[in-house]
């Protein structure tokens, strides 16, 4: 007999919240303080790893913006934005437009800028080729990921050395493979 699939309680579901601060007693996620009754909190919303369904993760209006996601925000993937007050319901949505307009100017996430070193160890291995980056080697991290400066180049992912965190560290001859290689730095 075939076992039946019951939806999840997590499918479809907002990754959002706003509503009015039911007690006092929540703390803001991010700073630690405590959210006052009746204040306008926001959350994210998490699949719980204790039981089925969405946990509530609570922020302050202020601190929710710094940690949501910008590709995600809508007034439509925040769930109880319907039951708050109209000037409050503006407020948000004002808020996801301006995130909107302004998302080319985030900053990059630190996992997104190259970082080059040297390899302290021979057992870490290039990700494009698979082959191991001997020990004293250049290596370039990208992404939680360890690259020959050969096989990143070959990706065309970085357009000039300003771009790796750690260049100024190298020696003159580290440098100067490094700019042959992806462009001189500017002066």
């Amino acid at each position: 007999m075939a076992e039946e699939q019951t939806p999840s309680k997590t499918a479809n579901q907002p990754p959002f919240g706003a509503e009015y601060a039911k007690s006092g007693r929540a703390k803001c996620k991010a700073c630690q303080d405590g959210i006052k009754q009746g204040s306008l909190r926001m959350c994210t919303r998490t699949p719980s790893r204790f039981f089925d369904g969405m946990q509530d993760n609570w922020f302050h209006y202020e601190c929710f913006w710094k940690r949501s996601k910008p590709d995600k925000l809508s007034e439509a993937n925040i769930r109880g934005m319907e039951s708050l007050k109209w000037d409050d319901q503006e407020k948000i949505r004002q808020r996801i437009a301006e995130i909107k307009e302004n998302a080319s100017e985030l900053p990059t996430p630190k996992s997104h800028i190259p970082k080059v070193e040297i390899a302290k160890t021979g057992q870490g291995k290039c990700f494009e080729c698979k082959e191991k980056i001997g020990k004293g080697e250049l290596r370039i991290q990208l992404k939680a990921s360890n690259y020959h400066p050969t096989c990143l180049k070959a990706l065309e992912v970085i357009t000039g050395v300003e771009s790796i965190e750690g260049y100024e560290f190298l020696d003159d001859d580290q440098k100067k493979t490094l700019d042959d290689m992806f462009g001189k730095q500017a002066e």
